[in-house]
This record gives structure tokens, C-alpha cells and sequence, in this order.
């Protein structure tokens, strides 16, 4: 078995034009819908991270040099079984405001051709590098700011309500 390992990297708000102009070719970008939430999301693996993924997954060693090519119609099948754990995990984090529930309903190979949102519309992105085996590289989750704000309303609740909490404990 290989392990599999995540760190962030960090939390960003750039313009969606600006995410997708920063998506390397050849992508491996899932498409995902939150059920509860409007607008689509979008998640970036590195691509090599992804052939290695479909290396391991056909009982091979996890690929160390893999080519640069887009993926067969199998193996983003595979990418897509992966790609949506991703997805799920992340939903996962943040069951204590809002359970999420996701839905891969696309994948695409260029940043030119995404259009899921407006080239202007702010996106927060987070960014992880994955390593798996001997290779790693980035994992991006992108998510548009209309599309988790009613989110981060909940995030932000929480934090006053535990606050103000926390200042009466203190004063009695």
C-alpha cells in the first residue's frame, strides 16, 4: 500500500479568470454541484497526481515519470471515483454548519474552456499538495463566493455565538 498524504497550502480569493488561466494543461477539473448551495465548484488535480492515482488503482507501482496526455475515457472513470472522495471529505468538514451533498456532474481537460461562473466573480480557492508515493503535486478546490457565502454566514454565526459565549463564562 501507498500512503497518501495532504497539506495545505493555503486559502486564497482571486478572480475566477484568473483560477482557470492558472489551470494547467493537460487538466484533470471536476465539476461539482453542493445540492444545498447555487453555483458550481470546481476541483483541480495535478495531473501526474491523477495518473498516478490510476497507476495504483490497476495494480501497477503508482507511475513516477508519467507522461503528459489527457486521460482515456477509463481512466477518468477511475479519476472521477477518486476526485469524488475528495469532494466528500471536504463537504464533511464542514457538517457542524451545513451538510453538504455533492455531485461530480462534469470533468474538463483546459482552464480555457471552463465557464462555469463570471470571469469577474471572486472565488475562494484552497489549495493542498497531495503526495502519493514518490509523486506530488497540487490538489485545488475552487468555489465561487455566491455559492458558499450562505456558508460562511453560518461560519461566521458560530464564531459570535461562541464569543459571546466564551465573554459570559468569563464574567460570571
Amino acid at each position: 500500500s501507498t500512503e497518501f498524504d495532504l497539506q495545505l497550502e493555503g486559502l486564497s480569493a482571486d478572480l475566477y479568470k484568473n483560477f482557470t488561466a492558472n489551470v494547467k494543461a493537460p487538466a484533470c477539473v471536476s465539476l461539482f454541484k453542493l445540492q444545498e448551495l447555487n453555483g458550481v465548484c470546481l476541483l483541480d488535480v495535478n495531473s501526474h497526481l491523477a495518473v498516478t492515482v490510476v497507476d495504483r488503482l490497476l495494480g501497477g507501482k503508482g507511475s513516477t515519470m508519467p507522461e503528459e496526455r489527457g486521460l482515456t475515457d477509463i481512466e477518468n472513470a477511475l479519476v472521477d471515483d477518486f476526485n469524488g472522495i475528495i469532494v466528500e471529505e471536504w463537504c464533511r468538514q464542514w457538517d457542524e454548519f451545513m451538510e453538504l451533498h455533492p455531485s461530480l456532474i462534469g470533468r474538463e481537460s483546459s482552464g480555457r474552456f471552463l465557464q462555469t461562473s463570471p470571469p469577474d466573480a471572486m472565488v475562494l480557492t484552497l489549495t493542498m499538495e497531495a503526495s502519493f508515493g514518490d509523486v506530488s503535486g497540487p490538489i485545488r478546490i475552487a468555489a465561487p463566493f455566491y455559492t458558499i457565502e450562505p456558508l460562511v454566514h453560518k461560519v461566521l454565526q458560530s464564531a459570535v455565538t461562541s464569543s459571546t459565549d466564551e465573554k459570559a463564562k468569563a464574567a460570571r
